[in-house]
């Protein structure tokens, strides 16, 4: 799980992680100055500070850390939900090598629709810039 700066969001997620979902709970922590690092001891997880930062690094250096066959990464921004943990897991044991959890799956929707528009709206802009770059050259 990577973190900086998420103790909202880890007080929210880690009570509802039933121990018996996982082996290891590894939280990676890119210099949090929120208590971060401290609550997600006290919750008894694994904790790895990052020496290098952004999400990239923090998963090329958890990586030798992590124990075990199956790796779910979460977010404790509640894009992931702790219930889903299960879910997954039967899926990888039923011999599938990678799963992908999606909150739109089934026609579900964000609670931030205006984020989508914009996301949506800077992403077309990008890729006609891209387009046009790469007519141009």
């Amino acid at each position: 799980m990577p973190v900086l700066n998420e103790i909202t969001g880890l007080q929210a997620i880690l009570p509802r992680i039933r121990r018996e979902w996982c082996d290891q709970i590894l939280m990676v922590d890119g210099g949090s100055s929120d208590g971060s690092l401290e609550y997600a001891r006290q919750c008894g997880c694994e904790t790895y500070v990052q020496r290098r930062t952004g999400i990239r690094f923090a998963h090329i250096e958890a990586w030798p850390l992590i124990r075990g066959d199956i790796v779910i990464t979460l977010s404790p921004d509640g894009n992931c939900p702790a219930e889903a943990i299960p879910q997954l897991t039967a899926a990888m044991c039923a011999g599938d090598d990678m799963v992908i959890a999606s909150r739109y799956l089934d026609g579900l929707k964000s609670e931030d629709e205006r984020t989508l528009k914009v996301l949506r709206w800077g992403g077309s802009y990008f890729l006609q810039v891209f387009r046009e770059l790469y007519y141009w050259s």
